[in-house]
């Protein structure tokens, strides 16, 4: 389940982040919903980086976005590999009973 939510957030953070450059060319919709989708998805490391580093510049804030993105990304891929960890090792157990 914790792999599936993994995959779930990468392609929805992918899709998302896509988007927002799409949108400022317009070649989609509109980014601001994607930029908002975007913070949501990056929440807390968004907020926490753009507080420390006020930048004017769409290039600096989309670094920073993408950065927390990767930040819970690698947060999530390190629960699901801490779960499949654990599985693992009551498998092992029952066979040595």
């Amino acid at each position: 389940m914790r792999r599936l939510a993994f995959w779930i957030y990468c392609a929805v953070a992918t899709f998302t982040f896509v988007m927002v450059p799409l949108g400022l060319l317009g070649l989609a919709d509109d980014g601001a919903v994607s930029g908002m989708l975007l913070l949501l998805l990056g929440f807390p490391w968004s907020f926490l980086f753009t507080r420390f580093v006020d930048s004017g510049f769409f290039i600096v804030n989309f670094a920073l976005l993408a950065a927390a993105l990767v930040v819970n990304g690698v947060i999530l891929w390190l629960l699901q590999r801490r779960r499949r960890r654990e599985v693992d090792e009551e498998f092992y157990e029952e066979e040595d009973v």
